[in-house]
């Protein structure tokens, strides 16, 4: 009969092999057993140290597989860690290139932006020079017309200058002519009243009266003669005015046309100008009317004439139409 003990080693042995060996290779070990109770000794010690072999074996087996195994879930580990640290970086390359792409949109979109206000700076700048250009042009065409104002204002100064200084001769001269008469009148009366003291005086006086009368005819006929020629200056003179207020009223219009921040100045200018025009007419007119009280004094002149003959004559100056 087998032993007790080696009985107990083998069922040991067999519960070792069920935690390392497959179970078909368990279940003949355990029929062996199981068989082994009609067993000569021998076959059991046998039976025995087969099964320590195997077990033996299997622990071997069991080790090397574990190491094996350690080995790989230690590769696997540290594949998994790169795998991770691989993954990580990726992720963050990812996330890298996004925003590269969120910031190179960005800039494309800030590039576009830059380019259209470009654009537009560009184009307001082009506007800007046309109306630099434009408003230089009509600074150009107000400053040739100021400068065309000035002179005809020059040239009106001039004529009213001249008039003037033509109306204050014949002032005087109608002034020294007038006192002329005056004297000579006064000497013909005093000739007239001693025309009874010599027969030859009383001829002599009759001739010196008629060319008296003669000279006072010549000299209204003169005095007509001035009197028309300043009506005539004087119809020249509002023909000159009504030019200048036509050739003003012209540079109005063309005012009218230019840019608004221009139109300010050339307006007080062409005020300063129309002022001063006015004023030297407001100087014309006093002085065309100093002229007319002259003539109106001497149309009030008259003196009485007494011929030889007994007759008197009444001369006076007659300035009325011819």
């Amino acid at each position: 009969m087998v032993s007790t003990d080696y009985r107990i080693r083998i069922v040991y042995m067999i519960c070792l092999l069920c935690l390392m060996v497959p179970r078909h290779i368990v279940a003949c070990f355990a029929d062996l057993v199981y068989k082994s109770r009609t067993l000569p000794s021998h076959s059991i010690s046998f039976a025995y140290t087969v099964t320590r072999a195997l077990l033996s074996v299997c622990l071997y087996v069991k080790d090397a597989y574990t190491n094996e195994l350690s080995d790989v879930e230690d590769q696997a580990a540290k594949i998994s860690v790169e795998e991770q640290m691989q993954i990580t970086i990726i992720q963050n390359i990812e996330k890298d290139l996004q925003l590269a792409k969120s910031e190179a949109k960005q800039l494309i979109e800030d590039i576009d932006q830059r380019i259209k206000e470009k654009g537009q700076i560009c184009t307001q700048i082009l506007g800007n020079q046309g109306k630099i250009s434009t408003l230089e042009s009509d600074s150009s065409t107000l400053c040739q017309t100021l400068e065309l104002i000035q002179q005809e204002r020059v040239n009106l100064s001039t004529k009213l200058s001249e008039k003037s200084a033509y109306y204050a001769k014949l002032a005087d001269d109608l002034n020294t002519k007038l006192q002329k008469q005056q004297v000579k009148h006064t000497t013909g009366e005093k000739i007239g009243d001693s025309r009874g003291n010599c027969g030859s005086e009383n001829c002599l006086n009759a001739d010196n009266l008629d060319n008296d009368e003669k000279e006072v005819m010549k000299n209204l006929d003169a005095a007509h003669a001035k009197f028309d020629l300043v009506t005539q200056l004087k119809s020249k003179l509002v023909s000159d005015n009504s030019k200048a207020k036509q050739s003003i009223e012209l540079v109005r219009r063309r005012i009218n046309g230019f840019k608004s921040q221009l139109k300010e100045m050339d307006r007080r200018t062409l005020e300063e100008e129309l002022t001063a025009l006015l004023s030297d007419k407001a100087g014309e007119s006093e002085y065309l009317q100093s002229l007319h009280q002259q003539i109106d004094k001497l149309k009030g002149i008259s003196h009485i004439l007494k011929c030889t003959c007994g007759k008197e004559y009444e001369v006076e100056v007659d300035l009325g139409s011819k």
